[in-house]
């Protein structure tokens, strides 16, 4: 199986990374860790080549991925979260929807300050409006760019980036290209990336959406790793705009991936205090709610939500 290199290079042999059933249905008896290993040792010298990144980079930012390595470097142990009201601190508080007003808006906003929430994820031509509402509050306000489909020209996410944090957002999510990650081209991937990471100061925190759903398990493992090496302090599972959200599954194998080198983001379809309960202690640090509300006070969830 083959992906194509980049720049009308020879198809680069890839084992069997390309024809993986999508992550978020693949049951395995591996650990995450096993498995991720399993994907990545025939894929880093390939990703090395395609990029122009050193395999010793590579490896000395992800060193539990080496063939040797005798376990998994992670931030701490699997983080157990035992009352709903514990996970405010881990939800960003989303409102993506296109009819999204500014009474809307400013609920959301309030709904944020009262429960404590990480943050509230909007679009871009609301962030002024946030940041006018959350003034001398600790909440942070992230904008999604590129969103839901990634298929801009990275000038375009750059510069949607870069006007973001000019306006004073601090937390970036965009959308990697589901395309030509799934075609192979990992150079153009990592340029993507890199160009949205270096067009914001270092204070915000850039997150990549992967889109989980649409992707096999090697192309999850190769959009980690792209994701880490571009300068990410994030990967997300999804837009909660395409087929399917956040899994278990892919929370596992991501957080397996970029061990300690970045955190996992958890978003689409968490509709109760179970759902995000299992994906905090699968490895996921932020959790992407338009239900934030409902799930730290156990309120019923409806069939709608991010």
């Amino acid at each position: 199986h083959f992906f194509a290199g980049c720049g009308g290079a020879a198809p680069l042999v890839f084992g069997d990374l390309g024809a993986m059933e999508p992550a978020a249905k693949k049951v395995r008896s591996e650990t995450a860790l096993e498995r991720a290993r399993a994907l990545l040792t025939p894929a880093l010298p390939v990703i090395a080549g395609s990029t122009g990144l050193a395999l010793g980079d590579i490896l000395a930012r992800l060193p539990h991925l080496s063939e040797g390595a005798s376990g998994m470097i992670t931030p701490g142990p699997p983080r157990e979260v035992s009352h709903p009201a514990e996970l405010a601190p881990l939800i960003d508080h989303t409102l993506l929807r296109p009819d999204a007003t500014a009474t809307a808006i400013a609920q959301l906003c309030e709904e944020a300050k009262h429960f404590r929430f990480a943050s509230v994820c909007v679009n871009s031509c609301w962030a002024s409006t946030c940041l006018k509402f959350l003034r001398d509050c600790p909440v942070k306000v992230c904008c999604v760019v590129g969103f839901p489909l990634g298929a801009s020209l990275p000038a375009a996410k750059a510069f949607e980036a870069r006007v973001c944090a000019d306006v004073g957002a601090t937390e970036v999510d965009m959308v990697l290209n589901i395309g030509l990650l799934k075609q192979g081209d990992l150079r153009a991937v990592y340029e993507d990336i890199r160009a949205v990471v270096s067009a914001v100061p270092p204070r915000v925190v850039v997150k990549v959406i992967l889109e989980v759903c649409l992707l096999s398990e090697g192309e999850l493992a190769l959009g980690c790793v792209l994701s880490v090496m571009a300068g990410a302090t994030f990967v997300k599972t999804s837009t909660g705009f395409s087929t399917g959200g956040a899994t278990v599954a892919a929370v596992e194998l991501m957080s397996a991936v970029v061990g300690s080198a970045a955190l996992v983001k958890a978003a689409g379809g968490v509709k109760s205090f179970a759902d995000a309960q299992r994906l905090v202690r699968a490895g996921a640090s932020r959790i992407g709610t338009s239900s934030g509300v409902a799930l730290v006070t156990s309120a019923a969830i409806g069939p709608m939500g991010y």
